[in-house]
């Protein structure tokens, strides 16, 4: 026996290095760099190079792309760019734009605005790639594109665009959606071959409509996929129809969950399910008519669906929950258990799609339909899933015990933390001679007139207040220190290794950007500071230096609170 042993374990070291050369020579043939040519992708695409102009609510900025600024559904935004010979790659522009009406110019010229449809109902313009040719001569003109945006989800939104040939721009979209393409399609032929399967088992009964539910999920869900891919303009331009498919089947999503959830015995008799998918398919019905009506779009609607979600996630919670109690056996406990990762699949993407809204969304849901069809129930994949959504929430709530909601600066938590350290090292012989805590500088920051903007201009203008002079502090001070919000109307600036001219010249900076400021609105906009370097007194008696030297300067300006 262990002669066998020895010999499989020496067959399995000569297979390894096998490998190992595979590998070795794989990487080394792979080192020459003229392998583009002979590709198909051997037209180079490039991003809009430069910056552009973007106006909207006649406010413009000058930024990159891609981007984000404040606007809402109905606003206009352009965005303004002259071209020259190193700004466009090609003579073809592409980009993509999610429910929002586009209009391109080229100096004056019109060159592109999207088509107006005939549809029996109102729909929105739908989410999908621009493909615009240009003229064969376009350089020292300008290229002007308006996003009007249809929702409030997306509005604000500027897109990246790409510019190339033709045949390269539809090159790489393909190649950024291969793989959710393929994750839909393998979707798709997985569920069709088990509702096939069920339909031939058609006289079990609850298995066959089990494996029926099960199919319909796994085709429904790779459809979406499919069409979330980003590609469906490789096989058709109806953008509407594409749209229409898109959220039904996103809708019909917990319908067939909770349909396959009641085949189980452990949940065939739980009210709150029976009820769940009652309410999928009252939903279902009541987005499709408030739709043909035109009262309220498909888009503006997702919010009921994630809701449901949530809810089915709850109502499996509470089932096993039961079922640990009282098992149902082996079978259901392991395929419950799948179920459930694949409604925390689904969570997942609901939390990604409201963090990362001009993001991909539905790639957690299709690979847990993956994996529900592949593995249903292995019970380890579970518990990984639960230990990187404990990882995740740890590494949230840790982030979140310093940061200053308002404002985004470290907060008092952070301050006190950063204030033990600052002290530790001051004791610390050794820490002292790597690092003399000498070079600190203090500044302490209190906003005026705070309690006078809330009395007369309200609350709100007080919170925005506080949140332009924390800006402010974090542009000018944060390239050299840490910020810090230590009170209601009252910061901190902790700046290591920086000489007091320096300092001073910032100081002076940030005085000259609350006075503009101060100019610009409708309430008084101003803040007084002191600040010392860290001496032998020690880190707490320097913050009280500080705050004396800002209540000196404030008795100055008059601005002492009563």
């Amino acid at each position: 026996m262990k002669q066998k042993i020895n010999r499989i374990r020496r067959r399995s070291g000569i297979v390894g290095i096998l490998l190992l050369l595979i590998l070795i020579m794989y990487v080394w043939i792979g080192f020459p760099k003229e392998n583009r040519i002979t590709a198909f992708d051997n037209e180079e695409v490039r991003y809009l190079q430069g910056s552009v102009y973007v106006s909207c609510n006649g406010e413009e900025i000058k930024t990159v792309l891609p981007g984000k600024i404040t606007a809402k559904a109905g606003d206009t935004i352009v965005i303004r760019r002259k071209l020259d010979e190193d700004s466009v790659m090609g003579n073809t522009i592409l980009f993509y734009c999610k429910q929002a009406h586009i209009r391109v110019y080229l100096d004056e010229e019109r060159i592109w605005e999207d088509p107006d449809r005939s549809l029996p109902f109102p729909m929105l313009e739908g989410s999908y790639w621009r493909l615009i040719r240009m003229p064969a001569s376009c350089e020292g003109k300008e290229l002007r594109i308006e996003i009007v945006p249809q929702v409030n989800q997306y509005a604000g939104e500027l897109p990246a665009i790409y510019t190339g040939t033709k045949a390269s721009l539809v090159y790489m979209v393909a190649r950024q959606g291969i793989v959710f393409l393929l994750l839909g399609l393998i979707a798709v032929i997985l569920g069709v071959a088990i509702l096939i399967m069920g339909l031939i088992m058609r006289h079990e009964g609850v298995i066959a409509s089990r494996m029926c539910y099960l199919g319909l999920l796994a085709v429904i869900t790779g459809i979406w996929g499919v069409l979330e891919a980003r590609v469906t303009q490789l096989f058709t331009g109806n953008i509407p129809r594409a749209s229409f498919v898109l959220f039904a089947c996103f809708s019909m999503l917990p319908v067939l969950i909770t349909a396959f959830i009641l085949t189980y015995e452990s949940m065939r008799d739980k009210w709150y399910m029976k009820a769940l998918f009652y309410l999928s398919v009252g939903n279902f019905l009541i987005q499709q008519l408030l739709q043909i009506t035109g009262l309220v779009y498909y888009m503006q609607m997702i919010t009921a669906v994630h809701f449901l979600f949530l809810l089915i996630l709850a109502g499996l919670i509470a089932g096993f929950v039961t079922m640990c109690r009282k098992p149902y056996g082996t079978k259901d406990y392991f395929i419950y258990k799948a179920m459930l990762i694949l409604t925390l699949f689904g969570t997942a993407d609901i939390v990604w799609y409201y963090l990362f809204p001009s993001g991909r969304v539905g790639i957690f849901m299709r690979v847990g339909i993956l994996f529900l069809i592949a593995y249903l129930g292995y019970d380890t994949l579970r518990q990984i899933a639960i230990l990187r959504i404990q990882e995740a929430k740890h590494s949230f709530y840790k982030e979140l015990a310093f940061k200053d909601i308002m404002t985004g600066l470290e907060n008092r938590t952070a301050f006190e933390s950063t204030i033990r350290k600052i002290r530790d090292e001051g004791r610390d012989p050794e820490q002292e001679e790597e690092k003399n805590p000498l070079s600190w500088i203090i500044m302490i920051a209190d906003m005026n007139c705070l309690k006078i903007i809330n009395d007369e201009h309200g609350h709100d203008k007080g919170d925005e207040a506080l949140f332009k002079l924390a800006s402010y502090l974090k542009k000018h001070f944060g390239p050299i220190g840490e910020c810090y919000r230590i009170g209601g109307d009252e910061f901190c600036v902790l700046a290591p290794d920086v000489s007091i001219e320096c300092f001073e010249e910032v100081c002076q900076c940030f005085r000259a950007s609350l006075e503009a400021e101060d100019q610009e609105t409708a309430y008084p906009f101003s803040a007084s500071m002191g600040y010392v370097r860290l001496d032998e007194s020690g880190i707490d008696e320097c913050v009280k230096k500080a705050d004396r030297k800002m209540y000196e300067e404030k008795r100055r300006k008059g601005r002492v609170r009563l």
